[in-house]
């Protein structure tokens, strides 16, 4: 059975809506299923991050006039798409009522910095904010914290008490990446009372494991060298760091034994080099192995003692700082095995922690 006969310009119309709707409702399934492939590995980041705007280009196709078959079935599409791209955002929802118990059960109670032009957020998941954010910005300063390297220091002028510290170490597989990387993050807590230390780090492969830490290590010093002119509390520093960053923040926050750092902030990290080693990703979406050469100068055989010194989940002790690990349940890149792993060694050293996915929420609570 086919369409009645129509007018030409209508019959278009409705095969390029079909049409449409097809491309929209594919793509859509990138936000539910895993594809482990280069060619649509970003495309599937795209739209589970994006998929709170992306929407509306599905929706577009609901409007209309739907007399024919063809835009019937285009109809159905369309509005199965624009769901899909919707469900990201669905599901990080019941997290969002769960995570403000977990952090308390975790540290304790916690009061962010909030101020009366720049109040704190009212929970984790803010949706009018996945449309601006915040408006307001901080400029920042830029030094040279040691020969050759500079970092970016966020603080809002105004503020004259000592502010404490957040130190902001980039991503990048070691390789790549600079101070830039989260800028959004950086203007929020500095308009809230922090002072973000944004830092730039020697890169792999010409500057291997443990060089990127000792820069981390050469920041912290600059801050408690330069507290009282920046009016920064250098006995109050939280480590946050993105992926390679991640593993930078850990691995310093856990060897140094540094009663200043008061928190690690660990945003999808590798925690144990052995484990990455024997399974790396998918090579069309990530050259793990090829990464871990770069960074610790061989392979595991070859390296023993630095696989075991940029492991996390091997320095990680009683005494270590509290850590929040954040980690998506579909990284292709960073397996969230990971920071599970990690979770699972602090809980059995009783140190304060939380481990937050973003298809569960995943709570290790022990207090000393």
């Amino acid at each position: 059975m086919t369409d009645d006969p129509q007018p030409r310009p209508r019959a278009i119309l409705a095969t390029l809506r079909l049409t449409a709707a097809v491309v929209a409702v594919l793509v859509s399934l990138l936000a539910v299923i895993r594809v482990p492939l280069g060619v649509l590995w970003e495309p599937s980041v795209g739209v589970t991050e994006w998929g709170h705007l992306l929407w509306v280009a599905p929706a577009l196709l609901l409007i209309g006039r739907f007399e024919r078959r063809r835009s019937r079935v285009a109809f159905g599409l369309a509005a199965t798409a624009a769901i899909l791209m919707l469900t990201p955002l669905l599901r990080a929802l019941p997290a969002d009522s769960q995570i403000p118990l977990a952090v308390t059960q975790a540290f304790g109670e916690v009061a962010p910095n909030s101020l009366p032009d720049a109040p704190a957020r009212t929970g984790p998941l803010i949706v009018g904010d996945l449309l601006g954010g915040d408006p307001e910005r901080v400029v920042p300063s830029q030094h040279e914290y040691t020969p050759g390297l500079t970092l970016d220091l966020y603080r809002r002028p105004d503020l004259k008490e000592l502010l404490p510290v957040v130190v902001m170490i980039h991503g990048g597989s070691w390789q790549r990446g600079d101070a830039e990387q989260l800028p959004d993050v950086n203007h929020y807590l500095a308009r809230r009372g922090y002072a973000v230390v944004a830092i730039n780090y020697r890169k792999a492969p010409g500057h291997p494991f443990p060089a990127a830490c000792d820069d981390v290590r050469a920041a912290i010093k600059w801050i408690r060298q330069n507290a009282p002119e920046h009016r920064m509390d250098s006995t109050r520093i939280v480590l946050h760091g993105r992926s390679a960053g991640a593993q930078l923040a850990l691995v310093t926050g856990y060897t140094d034994h540094d009663p200043s750092v008061r928190g690690i902030v660990s945003l999808y990290a590798p925690t144990d080099m052995n484990w990455s080693w024997k399974n790396p990703a998918h090579p069309l979406v990530h050259d793990s192995r090829g990464n871990l050469r770069a960074y610790l100068g061989g392979a595991p055989n070859e390296q023993p003692q630095k696989y075991a010194a940029a492991s996390p989940v091997q320095l990680a002790h009683a005494g270590a700082p509290p850590t929040l690990l954040l980690h998506g349940g579909r990284d292709e890149l960073v397996n969230p095995i990971q920071s599970r792993r990690l979770s699972d060694r602090l809980a059995v050293l009783q140190v304060n922690h939380l481990l937050i996915e973003l298809k569960s929420l995943i709570a290790s609570i022990t207090v000393p």
